[in-house]
């Protein structure tokens, strides 16, 4: 009777939890973000691009409103992902974006992947990062703040 009790208290835990991810996020399905104000884009790429940078990421591709850089995947997510017997390394992604909330501010967002064969886009595969492991990106977005004196 008494581990019923405790299994279904669990389940319930379990369930509140799960439930409470959505409180509080991101309405347009950011990992992170911040609103930065009265910072033109070239000085919030600029920031931005220095953090990562910082932070072991190097920059990819980028387009008017979005950067992606990346980094190698840490020795826990190359156990969880990656392929000893074929020496396949797993590489973290970071996509971000600018938006404009209005003239005078700017919503930087971000979400994030484990890449698998990020060098074959044939056997490429990804993984989202999801919003318990969110602290390091929320983290790298409020830096980027700060650089910018906010």
């Amino acid at each position: 009777m008494k581990t019923v009790l405790i299994l279904l208290a669990g389940g319930l835990l379990l369930l509140l939890g799960n439930g409470c991810l959505s409180i509080g996020s991101d309405p347009s399905r950011n990992l992170a973000s911040v609103t930065i104000t009265n910072q033109p884009d070239q000085a919030i790429v600029q920031a931005t691009t220095n953090v990562f940078a910082r932070h072991g990421f190097t920059a990819g591709a980028a387009g008017s409103d979005q950067l992606i850089f990346r980094r190698p995947g840490t020795l826990a997510d190359n156990l969880a992902y990656g392929n000893a017997l074929f020496d396949e390394k797993v590489s973290l992604q970071v996509v971000v974006k600018l938006s404009h909330v209005d003239t005078h501010a700017t919503r930087l967002g971000c979400s994030a992947e484990l890449v698998q064969e990020a060098n074959d886009s044939f056997l490429e595969d990804t993984h989202p990062i999801h919003l318990l492991r969110k602290a390091p990106y929320e983290a790298l977005l409020r830096e980027i703040k700060r650089q910018l004196g906010q």
